[in-house]
């Protein structure tokens, strides 16, 4: 029987080098599901890739788990750091689906709660449907973690407010312009989804976005006129950077300026800020100890997330209480829905008991002759045994959702509830059926 796995690579577990090779290994696959599924012949898999995690989700066997775990690791680790210290997060079974859940949730995200991540999840499963790779588990297991991520939000108010990457970005950028007096222009470079969340969060806090840089003209000049701001193609802006109070890279693809050239272009002595929201890095961290950039990246953003966390420690518990408590009833509906077979046994074997004995009371000499009298005798017959088969089942099912004990704290056997069926056959027949037999 295939169990739920799940491998996981994060900002908070993993150093920022090896969590990056893998991140970059992931999002450079083409159509990455087909690719892992055929290469490691998964039955169902899905990928959730985000600025800081990567979660591998699939099925295995138990015999072939540990297998499969270990060569998904080889491949998307770089061969020098693969280190027991560098191997992902393993999950299985109902730890997997808590583990997906916290994360649908945004209790395991840098900023606690952050709304994307749900969109991010759903997204991961359409992915995995429309690619074929999402078969019975998997759809029960993001089904459950939407429905309870969702649940948990609602009741803990842990989405409460504007959090996330995006949040956290604009307003390390915010609180650098206030300490400095700056006028609050900004370099957006990107015009993905990221950038869009920017865009939003700077016109709440009162920033202005500038300028728009993009790779592909469409999406950036789409994007800078929903800022208000100037488009310019990345190539010409990196033969000749623009640079206003700050700059916020959100692009894919990896370094593309160091910082210091960026400090050159500063027209005037003020202090710039950079804050590099790509996955591996946009801009080169600056040398030396003292620099006129002030760089900020995703894995500086922990530290301005950790207040955060701070400030949303109570919705937090609430909500991973929620979590477990959705845990909690899938498992007792799986352990009720396990024992489904061995209840339709029983059932079928009281049934095949009750014909046996009146197929022999019926064929005794002593039974009735008279049809009225038949017709009592097998009512009764047949009430008698309805009622006991009634009880018989609903003992098994108490005993099994117990953890298999019964009401004294005894150990009970599916075994011994049918013997004691065996043993009561005699004693609940009518006076009647018992003469007869």
């Amino acid at each position: 029987m295939e169990t739920l796995h799940l491998l996981s690579w994060n900002f908070r577990t993993h150093q920022r080098g090896v969590f990056e090779s893998v991140h970059a290994r992931v999002t450079s696959m083409q159509e990455g599901l087909s690719r892992l599924s055929e290469r490691f012949s998964f039955r169902e898999l899905a990928v959730l890739v985000t600025c800081n995690r990567v979660e591998i989700i699939f099925t295995a066997s138990p015999r072939e788990s540990s297998w499969l775990c270990a060569e998904v690791e080889r491949f998307l680790l770089p061969e020098g750091v693969r280190s027991p210290e560098n191997q992902a997060l393993h999950f299985h079974g109902f730890d997997a689906l808590h583990w997906l859940c916290r994360v649908a949730s945004g209790l395991e995200s840098m900023a606690i709660g952050e709304p994307q991540i749900l969109g991010q999840v759903r997204e991961a499963y359409k992915t995995a449907i429309t690619a074929g790779t999402a078969g019975k588990v998997l759809h029960r297991a993001f089904q459950t973690s939407l429905r309870t991520a969702r649940n948990a939000r609602c009741e803990s108010g842990i989405g409460a407010g504007r959090v996330g990457l995006s949040s956290l970005a604009v307003s390390a950028l915010a609180q650098h312009i206030r300490e400095h007096g700056l006028k609050g222009d900004i370099v957006l470079i990107g015009a993905g989804g990221m950038a869009e969340a920017v865009v939003e969060e700077a016109r709440r806090a009162g920033l202005r976005i500038a300028m728009v840089v993009n790779r592909g003209a469409e999406r950036g000049q789409a994007l800078a006129r929903q800022a208000g701001a100037v488009y310019m193609p990345l190539n010409d802006w990196l033969a000749s950077p623009h640079v206003a109070d700050g700059v916020i890279g959100a692009i894919s693809g990896g370094e593309i300026i160091p910082c210091d050239t960026l400090a050159r272009r500063r027209r005037n002595l003020l202090p710039l800020m950079v804050v590099d929201l790509g996955l591996p890095g946009n801009f080169g961290e600056p040398k030396g100890s003292v620099s006129p950039v002030k760089y900020c990246g995703i894995f500086h953003l922990e530290r301005i997330a950790a207040g955060h966390r701070l400030r949303r420690e109570q919705a937090a518990q609430h909500a991973s209480a929620v979590v477990c408590d959705s845990i909690d009833e899938v498992r007792r509906r799986d352990h009720i829905r396990a024992k489904a077979d061995l209840i339709a046994t029983l059932r079928a074997h009281f049934d095949a008991a009750w014909e046996a004995e009146y197929r022999r009371i019926t064929a005794s000499p002593a039974f009735p002759g008279d049809e009225a009298a038949r017709r009592t005798l097998s009512r009764d017959l047949r009430s008698a045994y309805n009622k006991l088969k009634h009880e018989q089942t609903i003992a098994i099912r108490a005993a099994l959702v117990s953890g298999g004990r019964s009401s004294t704290g005894d150990r009970v056997h599916p075994l011994d509830i049918i013997r004691e069926f065996d043993s009561r056959i005699a004693a609940s027949l009518p006076s009647p059926v018992k003469q007869a037999s």
